[in-house]
């Protein structure tokens, strides 16, 4: 916090091209937190940590992309950082969902649902690519985006109906996020049938190997 408010831009200005894992990666968490805490509105707060999500997600792109030391602990680190940021998102808007406008409401709602979606498309092609001991970690990552998403879109079906909102998002724009919704959780039980079968059929084998 000292260096952020005590004027060190060029230490905060660098530390913002850092990733989990970088020296002053922390200087850069610092300097998030410390927006956070001088932004009173709920809801601007809420808009705030969704685009600091939003960062977690350009992180773990390029973490993924390159070939850095430690490169399989950085990506988990990423991952439960971005879980814990999810689970606060969530906390947030539903804050926000009972203290707020249908309009205020729904803008909130709208920028976690794109974020949110953008981060589970990221996880689910960074999951494919990771070692056994950080796939856990990025998976409950995603399936916490998911859930994040899923909730951001309930609170704009319910605020569709009112005139107020009408302008937040279009009827094509909510089929599209519900379409998107549908198929992640289709894909993602597939991916779950597919581990189950796979483990079963190893746990078969092996009893007959060992009869």
């Amino acid at each position: 916090f000292g260096i952020v408010a005590g004027g060190s831009i060029a230490s905060v200005s660098a530390a913002n091209q850092t990733i989990p894992g970088d020296f002053l990666y922390p200087i850069k968490l610092v300097a998030e937190q410390t927006q956070l805490v001088l932004t009173k509105d709920k809801t601007d707060k809420l808009k705030l940590k969704t685009e600091f999500v939003a960062r977690r997600t350009e992180e773990i792109k390029t973490i993924a992309a390159s070939d850095i030391p430690q490169k399989q602990e950085r990506i988990k680190e990423a991952a439960e950082s971005v879980k814990r940021d999810l689970d606060t998102v969530k906390t947030q808007l539903n804050d926000v969902s009972k203290q707020e406008t249908v309009t205020r409401t729904a803008e909130a709602a709208k920028l976690v649902d794109q974020r949110s979606s953008e981060l589970a498309i990221t996880l689910k092609d960074v999951r494919a690519s990771v070692s056994e001991a950080t796939r856990s970690s990025v998976t409950e990552a995603e399936v916490a985006a998911v859930n994040t998403g899923v909730k951001a879109l309930q609170l704009l079906i319910d605020s569709h109906d009112d005139p107020a909102s009408k302008d937040v998002i279009t009827n094509d724009e909510l089929i599209r996020s519900i379409h998107g919704k549908v198929q992640g959780m289709e894909q993602n039980i597939a991916d779950a049938a597919f581990k189950l079968s796979v483990s079963t059929s190893s746990h078969t084998t092996s009893q007959r190997e060992q009869n």
